[in-house]
């Protein structure tokens, strides 16, 4: 998943979102414009950079977003066993 970010470098909308099988943002439901607006517990107003790399090795993640004006929760599954990108 791609995202245009903040003046601080940190994610918040999504801009892109690879078509390949197996893309757990793709599976979660994850759409081209969402908002997003927390990452797990964390706001990504007040959100820093160490804080979002305690996630990185977390087996799900929820992700708060607005879609159509209206707030709504996408958890992503991460499947350990699949090699991730670097």
């Amino acid at each position: 998943m791609g995202t245009r970010n903040d003046s601080r470098g940190l994610p918040s909308i999504v801009d892109n979102i690879a078509d390949c099988p197996g893309n757990p943002y793709q599976e979660a439901g994850f759409r081209l414009g969402d908002m997003i607006t927390h990452i797990d517990t964390i706001k990504t107003e007040t959100a820093t950079r160490e804080a979002l790399a305690r996630l990185q090795d977390a087996d799900s993640i929820t992700y708060g977003i607005i879609r159509d004006g209206k707030p709504m929760k996408i958890t992503v599954h991460f499947d350990r066993s699949i090699p991730q990108g670097d």
